[in-house]
């Protein structure tokens, strides 16, 4: 196999945020603090936070040989969600349409970055939102796609007014009812 030697931030959650159970989840939580020093408690649980398929859980491909500049990429948009740049859109279209595999991953990695700004479209999500009369589709959607559907999202199934907690609360109602479907 291929070694890697750099890694993105959304694949660094992502080894966290995985179909996993809980208690490896939090074994994986509990090197990361000790390894970064993070003096708050690790979570006992991951309810309603989106996770990657593990067949799927790295941001970038060895396959087209462009795995450094791919991980940049990733780099510069994780800064540009977290400066709320104008930029995002733009670096958004690029990236889910010219970056191998990424697909709806990247829209779970910014609601893990975001999570009151955008929502995921996982698998579950979308099969949420296509219940409650929201569109998706089976391809990714541009950005200006996905503004309309999180902006859907907010004036059909959020509670009202739109808080912090608005996007949290419908996460981990569907991590919840899929629980109970399996």
């Amino acid at each position: 196999g291929v070694k890697v030697r750099d890694i993105d931030p959304f694949t660094f959650l992502g080894a966290m945020n995985r179909h996993i159970s809980d208690p490896k989840k939090s074994l994986v939580a509990e090197a990361f603090k000790e390894f970064f020093e993070v003096k708050e408690p690790i979570p006992q649980n991951f309810h309603g936070i989106p996770p990657l398929s593990n067949e799927n859980s790295m941001f970038f491909s060895f396959k087209d040989g462009k795995t450094a500049e791919d991980i940049q990429n990733l780099w510069n948009f994780f800064l540009a969600l977290l400066d709320n740049s104008q930029d995002v859109g733009s670096m958004f279209d690029r990236l889910t349409t010219t970056q191998y595999g990424i697909k709806f991953n990247l829209t779970i990695g910014m609601y893990w970055v975001c999570p009151d700004v955008y929502f995921p479209l996982d698998g579950p999500s979308r099969r949420f939102l296509q219940e409650h009369g929201i569109e998706v589709g089976h391809k990714v959607p541009s950005f200006a796609e996905y503004k309309t559907i999180i902006k859907e999202v907010k004036s059909k199934v959020c509670e009202k007014p739109f808080n912090q907690e608005s996007f949290a609360k419908i996460t981990r109602s569907i991590f919840l009812n899929d629980i109970v479907k399996k």
